[in-house]
């Protein structure tokens, strides 16, 4: 019998930011968050973006975002893999370069 690959669902990788302890710094630390990840996804190629935004901001399922821009559902996981994972590496380098670490 040959072994079948397994199945990976790229929905299962969600950027995951968790609030801030303080209740004083909680506006902020969010105000600035939010203005870094607006920055991040102007960097983003339009499509990664569009894809990025239907799929993980409101929610439509892959076969949906597809039919609605006219492309293949496994280009739709790429899409949205990659624009994660740019989205990623960013936030990694922005906090890392803030402690000093970068």
């Amino acid at each position: 019998m040959r072994k079948k690959n397994p199945i990976v669902n790229d929905s299962s990788i969600h950027l995951t930011v968790l609030e801030s302890p303080s209740i004083e710094n909680s506006d902020l630390h969010w105000g600035e968050l939010h203005t870094i990840i607006i920055q991040i996804l102007k960097k983003l190629p339009k499509q990664q973006k569009e894809v990025f935004v239907i799929r993980d901001i409101d929610g439509y399922e892959f076969s949906e975002i597809a039919s609605a821009l006219r492309i293949k559902i496994d280009h739709t996981r790429v899409l949205v893999s990659r624009a994660r994972k740019f989205i990623g590496t960013e936030l990694e380098k922005k906090y890392n370069y803030e402690r000093g670490k970068y």
